[in-house]
């Protein structure tokens, strides 16, 4: 499936008005890159599983100017997969991830 819509809530829909599993969208490379370019303009709140079983909340972006320039990526970083995400928690000032796999809410802002 290809995903052009530009709007949090259009991709919704859009997954929905498909018949796609929206868990199984959400756990998708496609939704991951979706995502992150999201973020790059957005501060979203999400709810997600750690791997410990325990439930986080987070407010985050890739926003770069919403982060502090101390905190500005200095590098390529590292490696993970494609449903990793990096992104700066805005509540506690540092870097974090998340699988959008273990994604259990998102508010769009």
């Amino acid at each position: 499936m290809t995903l052009t819509s530009n709007s949090a809530i259009d991709f919704i829909a859009l997954g929905k008005a498909s018949g796609t599993d929206i868990q199984e969208m959400i756990a998708s490379d496609e939704f991951a890159e979706w995502f992150k370019g999201y973020l790059d303009e957005n501060v979203v709140e999400i709810e997600f599983t750690k791997k410990d079983g325990t439930s986080r909340k987070m407010k985050c972006t890739r926003d770069i100017g919403r982060i502090p320039v101390v905190a500005h990526p200095s590098g390529a970083g590292h490696t993970t997969k494609a449903t990793t995400i990096q992104v700066y928690d805005v509540e506690v000032n540092g870097w974090r991830s998340f699988n959008t796999e273990s994604l259990t809410r998102i508010n769009w802002q």
